[in-house]
């Protein structure tokens, strides 16, 4: 009787359940059209290594350093690119095997969860359910975010979208004073172990909004107080992240590289290419030349001339916060036509955002907000109804139809990522070293092929790889030698022994390690030492979560808001 009225009582909440978890199939079918394959998206290389790296490692460790991938370079990807969000899958492959399966399982679950969040996030402004299903939908199946995961294969950025309206809901709840910390909370801490550039780029449009609520709001010391209280939870819980970031980053003898590509001046596709890629629905310039065209896709554009032409006619209907969004999305979506002057920006920090695609993200969130405002603006039942439905099946159909395209055009040389080749896919070529010494800038490209420098003559000389070490066998016809080791030099945490004794190292030309040897036959062992922050900063991460889970319950059931 129990379960009959909670199925009555609840009818409608889990008939929405049912068909988010219908959407979320649908996107999983091309795992098994594909017989189980994965598309070689741009990325796919570098993430796939950074999840190998992992799936090498035990659980209960981590690799500060990557000896097994990146062509065994000792890079420190996993300390400057956040790999939190990727245990779960780790522990999925573990448990399950079939890695290729596992990883559109994970994808789908996330878009589960991501569907389910978003629809209560906007549900706690008070929107009608039409709007929370239309934002939801259109958001997480857009264009762009299934353009991150499929042929860009930017894992990081597909999971911080996720993330990103939490935030500004969040945001928004706070000027408005009814709550929004937690998901501000979760909403930043995702973000941040997912893609620390969109944290950045949020956190700094995140500052702009608090300075002009703070300006013009009577609420401000309350305010103020709901953000210390969500930072200080931030800071806290993504502690196990950030914090050895800034302390590795301020090691390198160097100074820092966060990438191989850098521009004075960025650019963003050509006309030809955009309009192509909007008026096609495609992911790619042509079949022939499967060069990436990010853009955000045919019907979020044709959503976007609607909603001006809609918010014009129905104007008074309008709230000014409304406008902005809009003015928002069209701003961002001028930052990624060649219409905006990035010429003027030359070497300036801003260009740490490579592409202006990256800020699809943004014109594809506002897209979707203003498009699921519609359903409530319109002033008949029946007219919201319809751009309901146009809203949610169009949302698939292009989504799949753009994702089914891209499939049916493998790119040459880069195969498909299978069950079959996930062991060993594309084992001759090493991964982007990105995140390095600057010193070793004019020899990145080489390192990762294993070459050894014995008294200035190049050898190549393949190191055995273990967690946080790697050993090398290195012959030579001299007694004195100096060693140049293929093996990126950060900081002064390692030890280096020469058959188990310690030995003394420099820091190279090259960013490498070098040394100086008083034999013929030597065993060269690198090892990272882990520092107490390396060691100790999850418990403080982990302290910080049971601590806001806490406050959480004793907000749930003791009904004392202390956050």
């Amino acid at each position: 009787m129990k379960i009959k009225n909670f199925l009555h009582e609840h009818s409608k909440q889990l008939a929405i359940l049912v068909i988010y978890l219908i959407l979320t199939v649908i996107f999983e079918l091309f795992y098994f059209r594909y017989d189980g394959k994965l598309y070689a998206g741009d990325d796919l290389l570098f993430h796939y290594s950074r999840l190998q790296e992992l799936l090498q490692t035990k659980i209960t460790k981590f690799p500060f350093v990557a000896t097994h991938y990146f062509g065994m370079t000792g890079n420190q990807v996993n300390v400057f690119y956040p790999v939190q969000l990727l245990y779960p899958l780790v522990i999925l492959i573990k448990l399950f095997s079939h890695p290729v399966a596992m990883i559109y399982f994970y994808f789908g679950c996330f878009n589960f969860v991501t569907l389910v969040a978003l629809h209560y996030s906007v549900s706690r402004l008070g929107k009608s359910g039409r709007m929370c299903v239309s934002f939801a939908v259109l958001y997480t199946f857009s264009f762009y975010r299934l353009l991150n995961f499929f042929k860009r294969a930017d894992w990081g950025e597909f999971l911080a979208m996720a993330f990103l309206p939490l935030i500004f809901i969040g945001l928004a709840l706070i000027g408005q004073q009814k709550g929004g910390r937690t998901l501000l909370t979760v909403g930043m801490v995702g973000l941040l172990f997912s893609h620390v550039l969109t944290a950045v780029i949020t956190g700094i449009i995140g500052f702009c909004w608090v300075v002009c609520v703070l300006i013009n709001s009577p609420k401000r010391w309350s305010i103020m107080r709901s953000l210390e209280q969500s930072a200080l939870a931030i800071l806290g819980i993504g502690f196990i992240f950030w914090f050895p970031f800034m302390t590795h980053y301020l090691q390198v003898p160097s100074g820092f590289r966060a990438t191989l590509a850098a521009y004075s001046v960025i650019h963003p596709f050509k006309w030809s290419w955009q309009v192509r890629g909007l008026l096609q629905n495609s992911m790619f310039r042509s079949p022939t030349t499967l060069d990436t065209v990010a853009t955000v896709g045919s019907l979020m554009f044709l959503l976007l001339l609607l909603i001006v032409i809609f918010f014009i006619k129905y104007h008074q209907f309008i709230s000014f916060s409304s406008w902005l969004i809009l003015g928002g999305t069209l701003i961002s979506f001028w930052l990624t036509t060649p219409l905006f002057p990035w010429s003027w920006l030359k070497n300036t920090p801003i260009n740490i955002i490579q592409f202006p695609f990256r800020l699809n993200i943004f014109v594809s969130l506002g897209i979707a907000w203003c498009a699921a405002q519609l359903v409530e603006i319109f002033p008949r039942t029946k007219w919201r109804n319809i751009w309901l439905s146009f809203l949610v099946v169009g949302t698939c159909l292009f989504s799949y139809q753009a994702v089914n395209q891209l499939m049916q055009h493998p790119r040459a040389g880069f195969p498909y990522l299978s069950e079959k080749n996930f062991n060993n896919y594309r084992s001759n070529i090493p991964a982007t070293n990105d995140y390095f010494p600057k010193q070793a800038l004019s020899d990145i490209n080489l390192i990762p092929y294993h070459v050894v420098v014995l008294n200035g003559k190049n050898l190549i000389i393949h190191g055995q790889p273990s967690l946080n070490r790697i050993t090398y066998q290195v012959y030579s016809d001299k007694k004195k030698n100096v060693i140049d080791l293929p093996f990126l030099y950060y900081s002064d945490n390692y030890q280096v022994t020469n058959w188990g004794q310690p030995i003394a190292y420099r820091f190279s030309k090259r960013g490498t390690f070098e040394i100086k040897t008083h034999q013929k036959m030597n065993q060269i062992q690198i090892q990272y030492q882990p520092t107490f922050i390396d060691r100790y900063s999850g418990l403080v991460s982990f302290i910080s979560l049971i601590g806001f889970l806490c406050i959480l319950l004793i907000n749930k059931y003791f009904h004392r808001y202390i956050i």
